[in-house]
């Protein structure tokens, strides 16, 4: 191959390459905003959070720092480990994943709070409802996108991969859910029916939208 021709396909290829880099950054970025917005529904809902939101909320009520602050912090003290255990895992999908979601879900319930009312309980329950699904759905475009995942949800991962017990990782899942959901209880922030749907479905439904919805719309528009 002649070295000019040469040299323009390489630039070419890699033009294209950083392209499908900015593409997927910007799913993964709107994708966890839109993830911040389920998280609120689910707070608005007051029907319980997400295992992980539980301990923050916990944490929060116990500390006063904040809801987005608590998810920070419980954030970077688990990246310590997944550093540690599996520096692959981290990217930054990461770094978004922990900075937007507690801050944007505060955020976002900020002004859910100024529009809607807390006393009608089937806006509740659709809230409720709705934050699980938008959750799962954004979390397998993320996880899709392949930029790094957050923290927590690479530890279910790493230990699953390093026992070689892949297989049981749903059921690690599960008990890392349990000892948060646990740990928001003991700080004062009861589990409520979202945090044991999200428990034990998120799982399956993170899956269900990887494999229907997340694979395809990256793959095939970008």
């Amino acid at each position: 191959m002649d070295e000019a021709v040469e040299f323009e396909f390489v630039g070419m290829y890699s033009m294209n390459n950083m392209k499908y880099f900015f593409k997927k950054l910007l799913i993964t970025v709107v994708a966890i905003i839109i993830m911040a917005l389920g998280v609120a529904a689910m707070r608005f809902s007051a029907c319980g959070i997400d295992p992980f939101g539980c301990m923050a909320g916990g944490i929060d009520i116990y500390t006063g720092i904040g809801f987005g602050t608590a998810m920070l912090l419980q954030n970077g003290i688990i990246l310590l480990g997944v550093f540690i255990f599996d520096k692959s895992k981290i990217g930054i999908g990461t770094i978004l994943n922990m900075t937007i979601t507690g801050y944007g879900s505060d955020f976002f319930m900020y002004f859910i709070q100024k529009i809607l009312t807390p006393d009608n309980l089937p806006l509740r329950i659709a809230a409720l409802v709705s934050g699980i699904v938008i959750i799962c759905f954004t979390a397998a475009i993320y996880i899709e996108a392949n930029l790094g995942i957050a923290p927590y949800d690479a530890v279910a991962l790493i230990i699953s991969q390093k026992t070689k017990k892949e297989r049981w990782f749903r059921w690690i899942r599960i008990a890392t859910d349990g000892i948060c959901s646990i740990i928001g209880l003991a700080f004062g922030n009861m589990p409520g029916i979202g945090t044991i749907a999200m428990s034990l479905f998120a799982g399956p439904l993170i899956a269900f939208f990887r494999k229907k919805n997340a694979a395809l719309f990256i793959e095939r528009k970008l």
